[in-house]
């Protein structure tokens, strides 16, 4: 019964380790990026299927303000209209949620099947997120922009949120379960990754509209509808889904929700800090159990 005691605190930390190294892992994910100023946008109507790779959904000042998505997963970035571009989600994003109900936010059961595009990179998987790094953008805006979720039109529930080191408490930025649109501020030459999750495969519409106000004073605002085809089948069915689902009620723009890419990393860093500090002490304990537990036995037979 002691040597399972033993094996059991052994394994608890193994287990504590491994955490700590999967969430230290996400640092290989490097956020640093620099836009230039002459990168190429494709024509207006060229489609096409995004199943994999780099790519942020961000305003520009071009005709006015505009969201277009930086397509990054090629040598030479290029930016898309959104309507332009269908991002599948495949069996490869294909996940079971932990028996646990840490993530019931997203409308989905512990063990029960969703399709995620990760915070981190997965190969054979879109790794989407956004940026405020244009710099059209950033010499036309005062201080950044507000990312605002106005709907979701598909099947099942659709959220997105962000997890530090992969292992802190999820905060979530937009889901569908809300009526009401949902804002994220965002400040200027900020790159962000988050968590976004589908409940059920299909053709998904997700509508986001971008606020901000200008270096003149000026309020402007854009709407885009990304696509998303989830599961199996043809992704190319999702270029002829037509948003129909209106906007829900608008509500103010709220700073902060988004923490710039620096105060990002700081909060990543501090959480693997934690981990592997609490992983150093689990180690500590053990080794002085061991111990006294031979010492106890060298006396005892003494």
């Amino acid at each position: 019964m002691r040597f399972k005691k033993y094996v059991s605190a052994a394994l608890g930390m193994s287990a504590c380790l491994c955490l700590a190294l999967c969430g230290m892992s996400a640092l290989a994910d490097d956020l640093t990026q620099h836009v230039d100023a002459n990168e190429n946008r494709a024509p207006k109507g060229e489609q096409v299927i995004f199943d994999s790779g780099h790519a942020d959904m961000g305003p520009v000042i071009g005709n006015g303000l505009e969201l277009l998505i930086r397509d990054d997963s090629k040598e030479k970035p290029v930016w898309r209209e959104v309507e332009d571009i269908v991002f599948q989600v495949g069996e490869k994003a294909a996940i079971s949620l932990p028996d646990n109900n840490n993530y019931s936010f997203t409308g989905a059961k512990s063990g029960e099947r969703v399709w995620a595009i990760p915070q981190t990179e997965v190969g054979g998987v879109p790794w989407l997120g956004w940026n405020t790094q244009s710099p059209s953008l950033m010499n036309a805006v005062k201080e950044g922009v507000s990312f605002e979720f106005i709907g979701h039109q598909g099947p099942g529930t659709f959220t997105v949120f962000e997890q530090p080191g992969g292992v802190a408490k999820p905060e979530v930025l937009w889901t569908s379960e809300k009526p009401a649109s949902q804002s994220a501020w965002v400040e200027l030459n900020t790159h962000t990754h988050a968590n976004w999750v589908f409940t059920k495969p299909g053709v998904h519409l997700v509508g986001m509209r971008v606020r901000a106000k200008m270096a003149d004073g000026t309020e402007k605002q854009v709407e885009g509808h990304l696509r998303f085809f989830v599961g199996t089948g043809d992704p190319g069915s999702a270029f002829a889904a037509e948003w129909k689902q209106g906007a829900p009620a608008q509500s103010a723009p709220a700073k902060a929700t988004t923490a710039p890419e620096s105060q990002s990393h700081a909060s990543n860093l501090i959480g693997y800090i934690t981990l592997a500090l609490g992983a150093l002490v689990l180690i500590a304990a053990i080794v002085i159990a061991v111990t006294l537990k031979r010492r106890r036995d060298t006396l005892e037979s003494a």
